[in-house]
């Protein structure tokens, strides 16, 4: 498999599961700040309200070196959705070449109440681990509790890993953030407050600062009081965008904040786009801030399509994703998953994105490498197809419009099955037994309108499909 697909694969798994990854030093402390925990856990009511279209899969190419087209499938992320349009399930997929089907690699799974909040998400490695988090809201509809498991397969049980509670001012505004390790002493488990972060906002309710200290219990179930962690500071435009942050660190030994990391912004002349994101670390030999990583985005019709990223180490690197739009559907028209979408997809999806390309770029000649092709498979929220052939659990046909590959989806086997297309002529263009969470290739066939038939012993069903 090209190299460049593994680290792909392995990018999106640790995607999967990363929320699910206990931090257990001091040093990371700050990945469990709500920023990086109630990004994705309400869904937007007015794309459920005007959506047209729903993303079923997001599919990844190489190059078949001999006949030149991307066609050789690697990966593919695949979501489901409830009665609400809120995903409820993303599997990710990858290609078995020697059984030459899909096999599920990991998932991820989502409860919600009422509201639209997530109240637990599950991510699993198939067959290898599986964590959880469980959400409470207050009656404001504000998260007020994250508590985090991971599945241990000897206890075949959950076991609880940590914690975090958030309070809010009177403004609504997160006032502190309060993380807990569970703690075991003489046998006994208990919940151990290991963690503060207070945040301090401006005159406009722009977050200005956050501070973070931390306490370390020992095995005699004591602790030497609480110490600073780290403190960000924020700085922002006249239009009130963030300009730049300062992450600085304690030292013990010099007794103040040390410079650590710094992120820079620039916007378009809109003032609200960003154009550029540069990061620099602190040298603390040279005392300086030392570039380590330049992303900047490249806009068509107004809006990000091209994001390029650089990075300033010894082995410097070039990589430059770009996306194909459709600039007819805008994300409104769109459901689109609460999870599963990496940061470069969740800026683009402002309009449909139907295309995505990876290159890499070689730093001594200027020329650029294509590795990867990614599609994007919709199906019409009006016109998708939900079948029920005789199997104990309905099978779903999509994306339906289709270009390439349609999936003949479910969960029970239902082999007896036997699925044929037909063109508008009533000629038999396809004909296929089915087979569980298999893709038919549709690539060849001619654009417009078929006719598909499902038929299972005595009982058939019939339906249209698009080929686009």
């Amino acid at each position: 498999m090209n190299k460049y697909t593994i680290l792909l694969a392995v990018a999106i798994l640790f995607n999967i599961v990363a929320v699910g990854q206990q931090l257990k030093k001091a040093t990371i402390l700050n990945s469990h700040l709500i920023s990086n925990k109630i990004g994705d856990l309400k869904y937007n009511l007015q794309s459920q309200q005007t959506a047209t279209q729903k993303l079923d899969s997001i599919i990844s190419y190489i190059q078949d070196k001999e006949s030149g087209e991307w066609n050789q499938r690697t990966t593919k992320r695949t979501f489901f959705y409830d009665d609400n349009l809120n995903d409820t399930l993303m599997v990710h997929y990858a290609w078995d070449k020697t059984a030459n089907k899909w096999k599920a690699r990991a998932k991820v799974t989502r409860k919600y109440n009422e509201q639209n909040n997530t109240l637990t998400r599950e991510s699993a490695i198939i067959d290898r681990s599986k964590h959880r988090q469980e959400y409470t809201f207050n009656d404001e509809n504000k998260l007020i509790q994250t508590i985090e498991s991971r599945w241990s397969f000897t206890k075949d049980d959950w076991i609880y890993i940590n914690k975090n509670r958030y309070s809010y001012n009177s403004e609504g505004l997160l006032q502190s953030d309060s993380l807990y390790y569970m703690h075991t002493f003489l046998g006994s488990e208990m919940w151990k407050l290991v963690g503060k972060t207070y945040y301090t906002y401006n005159v406009d309710n722009k977050l200005s600062a956050d501070t973070t200290y931390l306490q370390s219990w020992d095995t005699e179930n004591s602790t030497e009081g609480w110490q600073f962690r780290n403190n960000k500071k924020y700085s922002y435009s006249p239009e009130k965008l963030i300009d730049y942050y300062i992450l600085s660190n304690w030292n013990i030994d010099s007794v103040k904040f040390i410079p650590f990391k710094r992120e820079v912004k620039q916007y378009f002349d809109d003032d609200k786009t960003i154009k550029k994101t540069i990061v620099y670390y602190w040298d603390k030999q040279k005392s300086k801030w030392e570039a380590d990583e330049l992303k900047e985005n490249t806009l068509e019709n107004n809006f990000i399509t091209k994001r390029y990223t650089q990075t300033f180490a010894e082995s410097p690197t070039v990589y430059s994703q770009d996306f194909v739009c459709d600039f007819n559907v805008t994300k409104d028209q769109l459901a689109l998953p609460t999870h599963g979408l990496d940061n470069n997809e969740q800026a683009v999806f402002h309009h449909l994105i139907q295309f995505k390309y990876h290159l890499k770029g070689d730093t001594e000649t200027n020329e650029w490498e294509e590795y990867i092709k990614t599609e994007y498979v919709y199906s019409d929220l009006k016109t998708s197809t939900s079948l029920n052939i005789g199997v104990k659990n309905e099978i779903n046909i999509y994306p339906n419009p289709a270009t390439n590959f349609i999936t003949i989806n479910g969960i029970e086997s239902y082999k007896d099955a036997l699925f044929e297309l037909f063109n508008v002529n009533g000629k038999l263009v396809l004909s296929k037994n089915i087979h569980r969470n298999e893709s038919i290739n549709i690539g060849t066939l001619n654009k417009g309108l078929y006719i598909y038939k499902a038929t299972n012993g005595q009982k058939i069903i019939t339906g249209k499909l698009i080929k686009r």
